[in-house]
Order: structure tokens, then C-alpha cells, then sequence
């Protein structure tokens, strides 16, 4: 099993301060909070697991709505380029914009496959 939640938060923090979902904060707006939310076994060889189905929730918060969607699209072009699928997104207020993402994970060749 592999927790992406280090990768995750180390792509993103360029475009705003990322915390860990549920975990204590003293991030303020804007941010970015992520939550891996799914993590199952889709192979496994010789005992080993080999791939892994992993979803990510990100919640972009802004100070405005133009800020908001602003950030949320840098997010989504940036999980994107490092793989990941966008399987939902919408606004929740007019302050959070909340998105799901999918990536399967090579665990052993540790490579992703959209």
C-alpha cells in the first residue's frame, strides 16, 4: 500500500499551502486541504501488491470566487500533469472548490497510469 498524501502535498504547495484533511491547521486562506480518500489493491504478483487504485478529494479555498477558481484550476493542470484523472469538481460556497482525482499506481516500477 502507498500513501500519496507526501507526493500530493509536495506538487501542490507551490500554488498554496496544503494541510492534510482532519488533521490540526494554522494554514489560513488561500489553501489547499487533501484527503486520500480510497486506496484498494487492484493486482497483486507473487504476494505483492503491484497496482493500487488511489483517489484524492482536494479542497481549494480562496478568499473570493475569482480566487477560488483560479487556484482551482492550477491544481487540476497540475494533478493532471503528474498523472492524475479529474473525476469530479464543483464549487461548495463561494469560497471552496472541492475535486476528486484518480490515479492507478505501479507500486513496484512506481509509475503512474491515467
Amino acid at each position: 500500500m502507498i500513501d500519496l498524501n507526501p507526493y500530493v502535498s509536495k506538487i501542490l504547495r507551490k500554488i498554496a499551502p496544503v494541510e492534510l484533511a482532519d488533521g490540526e491547521t494554522s494554514e489560513k486562506i488561500p489553501c489547499i486541504v487533501i484527503d486520500q480518500y480510497g486506496n484498494t489493491t487492484d493486482a497483486v504478483i507473487d504476494g505483492r501488491e503491484y497496482l493500487s487504485d488511489i483517489y484524492i478529494q482536494t479542497d481549494v479555498y480562496g478568499c473570493t470566487p475569482k480566487e477560488r477558481s483560479e487556484l482551482a484550476t492550477k491544481v487540476a493542470d497540475t494533478m493532471t500533469k503528474h498523472g492524475f484523472v479529474r473525476t469530479a469538481g464543483r464549487a461548495m460556497g463561494p469560497k471552496r472548490f472541492m475535486m476528486t482525482f484518480h490515479v492507478k499506481v505501479d507500486e513496484i516500477n512506481k509509475h503512474f497510469y491515467q
